[in-house]
């Protein structure tokens, strides 16, 4: 028979850390699937012969713009989730006393690494918008 070894203040932040990457998740699947939307919308524009030469900057500013805000509005939004959970964990460490000892998971260093890739994922995004402002002009 196995015996749970968390304390009480583990399986809190534990806790706490699904609801944020459950968070976290949704938003980066949104994020996927409405840039996905995007680019091919700019594809779309950018080799459509229906559309005017006048018409086309004006529209891919447009596809543009947008995708660097749900991007930019995206990072925020992660980070804000990642600051929170830090923030718990400090908290926690504070009241180590009364609830016990917490971790940042099991291989901490793995977690904090998890933590930057996916911060990173929208600025990749917002990095490719901006090449593509670039190079379209």
């Amino acid at each position: 028979m196995a015996t749970d070894l968390k304390t009480n203040a583990q399986k809190a932040y534990d806790k706490h850390c699904r609801f944020e990457d459950q968070l976290i998740n949704y938003r980066l699947t949104w994020l996927l699937a409405s840039e996905a939307l995007l680019f091919a919308g700019f594809g779309a524009i950018m080799s459509s012969d229906k559309v005017g030469t006048d018409k086309i900057d004006y529209l891919t500013s447009v596809f543009i713009f947008v995708g660097l805000w749900l991007a930019g509005l995206t990072f925020v939004s992660v980070l804000a989730a990642v600051v929170a959970n830090l923030v718990y964990y400090c908290k926690l460490k504070k009241e180590k006393n009364e609830h016990g000892d917490v971790t940042l998971g099991v291989f901490p260093t793995s977690t904090v690494a998890a933590w930057i890739v996916t911060c990173l994922i929208p600025v990749t995004f917002a990095v490719g918008w901006l090449l593509i402002w670039k190079y379209s002009r």
